[in-house]
Protein backbone atom coordinates (compact mmCIF):
# COMPACT_ATOMS: atom_id res chain seq x y z
CA UNK A 1 0.00 0.00 0.00
CA UNK A 2 1.43 3.68 -0.86
CA UNK A 3 1.86 6.10 1.97
CA UNK A 4 -0.06 8.82 1.96
CA UNK A 5 3.17 10.95 1.52
CA UNK A 6 4.52 8.92 -1.34
CA UNK A 7 1.38 9.42 -3.18
CA UNK A 8 1.45 13.20 -2.84
CA UNK A 9 4.73 13.25 -3.87
CA UNK A 10 3.70 12.12 -6.98
CA UNK A 11 1.18 14.50 -7.45
CA UNK A 12 3.88 17.05 -6.83
CA UNK A 13 6.45 15.04 -9.59
CA UNK A 14 3.65 15.24 -12.23
CA UNK A 15 2.82 18.65 -11.79
CA UNK A 16 6.41 19.71 -11.75
CA UNK A 17 6.96 17.70 -14.99
CA UNK A 18 4.24 19.49 -17.25
CA UNK A 19 4.84 23.20 -15.73
CA UNK A 20 8.80 23.99 -14.37
CA UNK A 21 10.22 20.86 -15.94
CA UNK A 22 8.43 21.34 -18.88
CA UNK A 23 10.92 21.02 -22.39
CA UNK A 24 11.71 24.03 -24.52
CA UNK A 25 9.63 22.51 -27.52
CA UNK A 26 6.38 21.89 -25.34
CA UNK A 27 7.30 25.49 -23.70
CA UNK A 28 7.38 27.04 -26.93
CA UNK A 29 4.52 25.20 -28.46
CA UNK A 30 2.43 26.40 -25.63
CA UNK A 31 3.23 30.04 -26.40
CA UNK A 32 2.95 29.80 -30.41
CA UNK A 33 -0.77 29.22 -29.87
CA UNK A 34 -1.29 32.31 -27.94
CA UNK A 35 0.80 34.27 -29.88
CA UNK A 36 -0.96 33.50 -33.13
CA UNK A 37 -4.30 34.06 -31.27
CA UNK A 38 -2.45 37.68 -30.65
CA UNK A 39 -1.21 38.06 -33.61
CA UNK A 40 -5.03 38.20 -35.71
CA UNK A 41 -5.80 40.53 -32.49
CA UNK A 42 -3.50 43.19 -33.46
CA UNK A 43 -3.79 42.47 -37.06
CA UNK A 44 -7.35 43.16 -36.51
CA UNK A 45 -7.02 46.17 -34.52
CA UNK A 46 -4.40 47.76 -36.77
CA UNK A 47 -6.96 47.10 -39.77
CA UNK A 48 -9.88 48.84 -37.64
CA UNK A 49 -7.95 51.93 -36.54
CA UNK A 50 -5.26 52.68 -39.51
CA UNK A 51 -5.72 50.79 -42.57
CA UNK A 52 -6.66 52.81 -45.74
CA UNK A 53 -7.51 51.16 -49.04
CA UNK A 54 -4.45 51.97 -51.19
CA UNK A 55 -1.87 50.95 -53.85
CA UNK A 56 1.25 50.33 -51.18
CA UNK A 57 3.13 48.62 -54.18
CA UNK A 58 5.76 46.10 -52.78
CA UNK A 59 5.53 47.69 -49.18
CA UNK A 60 2.49 45.75 -47.22
CA UNK A 61 0.54 47.51 -44.96
CA UNK A 62 1.15 47.55 -40.95
CA UNK A 63 -1.47 45.49 -40.37
CA UNK A 64 0.18 43.12 -43.26
CA UNK A 65 3.50 43.17 -41.99
CA UNK A 66 2.94 41.44 -38.24
CA UNK A 67 4.92 38.96 -37.18
CA UNK A 68 5.43 36.17 -34.99
CA UNK A 69 8.37 34.27 -33.91
CA UNK A 70 8.86 31.58 -32.01
CA UNK A 71 11.89 32.51 -30.26
CA UNK A 72 12.37 35.66 -27.35
CA UNK A 73 12.93 39.08 -28.90
CA UNK A 74 17.02 37.97 -28.79
CA UNK A 75 16.02 35.25 -31.79
CA UNK A 76 16.98 32.53 -28.92
CA UNK A 77 14.33 29.55 -28.56
CA UNK A 78 13.45 29.40 -24.92
CA UNK A 79 9.76 28.41 -25.09
CA UNK A 80 8.96 32.79 -25.60
CA UNK A 81 7.25 33.80 -28.53
CA UNK A 82 7.11 37.12 -29.91
CA UNK A 83 4.77 39.14 -31.74
CA UNK A 84 5.48 42.77 -33.55
CA UNK A 85 7.62 43.99 -36.34
CA UNK A 86 10.31 43.63 -37.35
CA UNK A 87 13.63 45.46 -36.47
CA UNK A 88 15.62 47.37 -38.83
CA UNK A 89 18.78 45.71 -40.06
CA UNK A 90 20.49 49.32 -41.62
CA UNK A 91 21.17 52.16 -40.26
CA UNK A 92 19.01 54.88 -40.98
CA UNK A 93 16.32 52.69 -42.54
CA UNK A 94 12.41 53.06 -41.32
CA UNK A 95 10.60 49.56 -40.52
CA UNK A 96 7.37 48.94 -39.97
CA UNK A 97 8.34 48.54 -36.17
CA UNK A 98 9.52 52.07 -36.31
CA UNK A 99 6.21 53.43 -37.61
CA UNK A 100 4.59 51.20 -35.41
CA UNK A 101 5.87 52.80 -32.73
CA UNK A 102 5.50 56.54 -33.49
CA UNK A 103 1.18 55.32 -34.23
CA UNK A 104 1.27 53.87 -30.72
CA UNK A 105 2.99 56.24 -28.63
CA UNK A 106 3.10 59.71 -30.25
CA UNK A 107 5.70 61.79 -31.39
CA UNK A 108 6.80 65.24 -29.78
CA UNK A 109 7.75 67.08 -33.06
CA UNK A 110 6.18 66.47 -36.60
CA UNK A 111 7.26 63.40 -38.44
CA UNK A 112 8.84 65.42 -41.47
CA UNK A 113 12.76 66.67 -43.13
CA UNK A 114 13.53 68.11 -46.14
CA UNK A 115 16.31 67.27 -47.95
CA UNK A 116 17.76 70.67 -46.41
CA UNK A 117 17.84 69.16 -43.08
CA UNK A 118 14.70 71.54 -41.85
CA UNK A 119 12.97 69.64 -39.52
CA UNK A 120 9.21 70.99 -39.82
CA UNK A 121 7.09 71.28 -43.01
CA UNK A 122 5.31 74.27 -42.05
CA UNK A 123 5.17 76.55 -38.75
CA UNK A 124 2.16 75.12 -36.64
CA UNK A 125 2.53 71.31 -37.79
CA UNK A 126 1.30 69.14 -34.91
CA UNK A 127 2.93 65.77 -33.71
CA UNK A 128 1.46 62.47 -34.23
CA UNK A 129 -0.64 61.92 -31.21
CA UNK A 130 -0.32 58.56 -29.52
CA UNK A 131 -3.08 55.72 -29.89
CA UNK A 132 -1.66 53.05 -27.87
CA UNK A 133 -3.32 50.36 -29.64
CA UNK A 134 -0.97 47.79 -29.01
CA UNK A 135 -1.01 48.59 -25.21
CA UNK A 136 -4.93 48.53 -25.47
CA UNK A 137 -5.08 45.14 -27.43
CA UNK A 138 -2.73 43.30 -24.76
CA UNK A 139 -5.27 44.73 -22.16
CA UNK A 140 -8.23 43.43 -24.01
CA UNK A 141 -9.88 40.99 -21.92
CA UNK A 142 -11.59 38.95 -24.93
CA UNK A 143 -8.02 38.99 -26.30
CA UNK A 144 -6.61 37.81 -23.13
CA UNK A 145 -9.38 35.04 -22.88
CA UNK A 146 -8.57 34.01 -26.52
CA UNK A 147 -4.69 33.64 -25.81
CA UNK A 148 -5.24 31.97 -22.73
CA UNK A 149 -7.81 29.26 -24.30
CA UNK A 150 -5.50 28.64 -26.93
CA UNK A 151 -2.61 28.06 -24.26
CA UNK A 152 -4.69 25.72 -22.60
CA UNK A 153 -5.47 23.79 -25.60
CA UNK A 154 -1.80 23.41 -26.22
CA UNK A 155 -1.43 22.67 -22.94
CA UNK A 156 -4.08 19.92 -22.74
CA UNK A 157 -2.82 18.25 -25.96
CA UNK A 158 0.86 18.09 -24.47
CA UNK A 159 -0.72 16.28 -21.00
CA UNK A 160 -2.37 14.19 -23.25
CA UNK A 161 0.49 12.78 -25.28
CA UNK A 162 2.64 12.46 -22.50
CA UNK A 163 0.13 10.25 -20.79
CA UNK A 164 0.37 8.43 -23.95
CA UNK A 165 3.71 8.14 -24.09
CA UNK A 166 3.78 6.97 -20.02
CA UNK A 167 0.94 4.37 -20.68
CA UNK A 168 2.94 2.74 -23.46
Amino acid sequence: MVSFYDAMQLIVDRAEELSTKMSVEDKAEVTKAGAKVFEQALAYEVRNRHYRHRDTGEDPHLADSIVMKNKNIDGVKDGQSVVGWERSTEKGTHTKGYIANIINNGSRFPQFTTRSGRKYKKPGEVAVHADHFIEETRKNPIVQQGILKAEAEAMRKIINRKKKESNL
